[in-house]
């Protein structure tokens, strides 16, 4: 268990630490001056100096920044004077830097975590990834107060019939739930080598696919040799990508199949993969490094796509927009996905009770 909690913290500490240090090792190559670099937000626990830049691990470990001279919306309220001031037209600042610079600095960030969920990928590959049994939809874990718990379904039944669909694998068991949710249905399963008959109301939008909230019961398939993983670790990712905007999207606008999580719920569930398994592990890091990427490319102010839609919008207004209204924009973005963050944090923990 100690383990476990250990590999969760490092797991989700590290993903948020690369992040940003894709941004800073980007910022260092491209000739900008950096003048902090922190993991965490808010009040400062400790820091120390190195040339121009200052080290620091801050007091809310819900992200973090790098600070680079003369980046707009980046400077945190209070701290200007902790910070030299340079001349307007000094060579390292953000706005005296090429364009292509600017680029690479911004979008260094989700690319380290593109690359990472890679890594990520082929590591797992390697070890040899869980999957559900291959002719028989056998349920494992099952979510508390879903339908399959309100049902009483257990762990290692076997479903074999929703409504008038035959199951026989977990992909058609799947398939079987389509245009299910919100409708009761007639489960079929297999306990203990005796039928039983189960009434069961999906989750989901009505009559579209529905839920039940379990888990496949799955085996360890056998490991790819490294060639092979990066092969195939590499497809995947690419693959897993193109679907990852567009479900961040109806996920921000309610209309997604799942739900955002805050940190406790993302926490509990990388605890609970850890505890699976080291393969397990590494595929919920995955998906959680995929999801920073591409979250943060999303064009909402203070996150690296609203940064990336002004340095756009400057190109073509040759630079226009006021400093001053840029960082307020940002700042007005931080505030609403910080709140957006203890939102659904504050929900999942509410969940975890009741």
């Amino acid at each position: 268990m100690i383990l476990s909690i250990i590999l969760t913290v490092l797991g989700i500490g590290g993903l948020i630490f690369f992040h940003e240090l894709g941004h800073f090792a980007a910022a260092r190559a491209t000739g900008f001056r950096v003048l902090c670099f922190s993991i965490g937000f808010g009040p400062k626990l400790f820091s120390w100096t190195r040339g121009d830049t200052q080290y620091r691990l801050s007091a809310i470990p819900l992200g973090g920044y790098v600070m680079v001279d003369g980046g707009v919306g980046e400077e945190e309220p209070g701290e200007d004077d902790e910070f030299p001031v340079s001349a307007p037209d000094d060579p390292k600042r953000y706005e005296n830097r090429p364009v292509w610079g600017r680029l690479a600095y911004i979008l260094a960030g989700p690319l380290t975590n593109w690359v990472g969920a890679i890594v990520l990928a082929i590591i797992a590959f390697m070890i040899g990834l869980p999957a559900p049994v291959a002719d028989k939809a056998l349920v494992g874990d099952i979510e508390p107060g879903s339908p399959a718990a309100k049902a009483e379904l257990k762990p290692m039944d076997q479903i074999v019939r929703i409504g008038e669909r035959d199951v026989t694998s977990w992909e058609s068991m799947i398939a079987a739930l389509g245009g299910t949710a919100a409708k009761e249905q007639k489960v079929l399963i297999i306990r203990d080598g005796a039928s039983l008959a189960l009434t069961i109301t999906p989750d989901g939008q009505e009559g579209g696919q529905g839920k039940l909230g379990i888990y496949p019961h799955t085996e360890h398939g056998e490991g790819l040799s490294l060639g092979a993983a990066i092969v195939t670790g590499t497809v995947y990712t690419v693959e897993q990508s193109k679907s990852y905007v567009p479900k961040l999207l109806t996920l921000l606008v309610g209309k997604g199949d799942g739900k955002l999580m805050g940190i406790p719920g993302i926490a509990r569930v990388v605890y609970k993969q850890a505890e699976a398994g080291a393969a397990e592990f590494l595929m919920i890091l995955f998906m959680l490094s995929m999801s920073l990427a591409f979250f943060n490319l999303l064009p909402i102010p203070a996150l690296d796509g609203g940064r990336l839609l002004f340095l756009v919008i400057g190109l073509f207004t040759g630079g226009k927009i006021p400093p001053k209204v840029e960082a307020a924009i940002h700042l007005a973005g931080f505030i609403l996905v910080f709140g957006l963050i203890i939102f659904v944090s504050i929900r999942d923990v509410i969940g975890m009770f009741f």
